[in-house]
């Protein structure tokens, strides 16, 4: 049988998820959840290098994850509170606001760990720090623009005006 759904943790290859900001400055395994045939669960392998973040501080509206630590020492920031993370190291991030996480590589030598997540449903992303949140699909927004349900439809729309019913 020829296992294309296994993978081996130590033997993988990254690329760069570079980005314009010198303080994220992560890979990404070269192989992913997609490339082994899952359809509901997303996972890869990160690679957090020296004195860099992982993201910025943000929670899910649907997706939970699940960060496993692979090797090296990271710190994790859940809740605005701290706690460093070690080789072995299990951590599990709610969809809600309890749920809301960081990284900080504290260290002198790349951290690789586990990042799996659900994928079900639309899921909101929401960032407190700098109040935006990502309604998928790059489309991110500031919180400040935030309006009433009912904003804009103080009148009956035209389209049902103009029709005979």
């Amino acid at each position: 049988m020829n296992f294309t759904n296994l993978i081996n943790l130590h033997e993988l290859e990254f690329q760069s998820e570079g980005t314009e900001y010198s303080h994220y400055n992560s890979n990404s395994s070269k192989i992913t959840s997609k490339d082994l045939g899952a359809k509901k669960l997303f996972f890869d392998v990160k690679e957090l290098l020296p004195r860099q973040l992982s993201c910025p501080y943000h929670y899910h509206s649907d997706q939970e994850e699940v960060f496993i630590i692979i090797d090296g020492e990271v710190t994790v920031r859940q809740n605005n509170e701290c706690k460093i993370l070690k080789k072995g190291d299990l951590i599990f991030f709610p969809n809600s606001e309890e749920g809301a996480h960081q990284l900080f590589n504290h260290t002198d030598n790349p951290v690789r760990y586990l990042d799996l997540t659900t994928r079900f449903g639309t899921d909101v992303c929401k960032y407190p720090d700098s109040n935006k949140i990502n309604a998928g699909n790059g489309q991110i927004y500031k919180i400040t623009d935030k309006v009433d349900y009912f904003e804009g439809e103080d009148e009956v729309p035209e389209f049902w005006t103009k029709r005979k019913l």
